[in-house]
């Protein structure tokens, strides 16, 4: 079975969800080094050089047919400022048609509907085109802007992983999210 094509970019009523470009790399940057943009997320401070590597990394998996991970630019329309990102991660076994999604939005933008317009968005590109059966997110047990997010887009808890992964020194905890795509159609109408 082949890897889906996820048909880019995807407009939404606010926002373009496209590829990344080299061109980004300062915005990119200027809103994840902010602290709030890895309170959440368990990873190292981002320095400029960590941010420039990943992109590259980025950039090098957009021309590989078979890619299955889609770390995708979200530009607000109205600016076209580069304002956050959308993770579509496919599982590596596509009999299964499932995925993991994910979201980041600028500090300055939140609370304004982005997070649950990019969902929304990946959520239809999962169920449309790519015909995927499941797709799940998951959040640190402390990430209750995420908690509220999944809970719009119709995701249900499916439970909290405890202490699953240790990084920045202590362990993580993670609640995870699904929904079907029956479930997200009968919601959707």
């Amino acid at each position: 079975m082949t890897a889906p094509k996820l048909r880019l970019p995807v407009e939404t009523a606010r926002l373009l969800i496209r590829e990344l470009a080299e061109d980004d790399l300062d915005a990119l940057y200027a809103w994840r080094r902010h602290p709030a943009y890895r309170r959440h997320l368990p990873m190292p401070r981002q320095t400029r050089e960590a941010v420039e590597a990943e992109l590259g990394a980025i950039l090098g998996d957009q021309t590989d047919y078979r890619r299955l991970r889609f770390l995708l630019g979200v530009i607000e329309r109205k600016t076209g400022r580069l304002i956050g990102e959308a993770i579509l991660k496919l599982a590596p076994a596509l009999r299964h048609r499932q995925a993991e999604i994910g979201w980041a939005v600028a500090e300055d933008l939140k609370g304004k509907g982005y997070a649950t317009e990019i969902g929304r968005a990946l959520l239809d590109a999962a169920f449309g085109p790519l015909k995927l059966h499941r797709v799940f997110a998951m959040c640190s047990t402390e990430n209750l802007a995420s908690r509220r997010v999944m809970e719009k887009l119709g995701m249900r808890e499916e439970g909290t992983l405890r202490e699953h992964f240790r990084a920045r020194e202590r362990w993580w905890s993670s609640h995870l999210y699904a929904v079907l795509a029956d479930e997200y159609r009968k919601k959707r109408r």
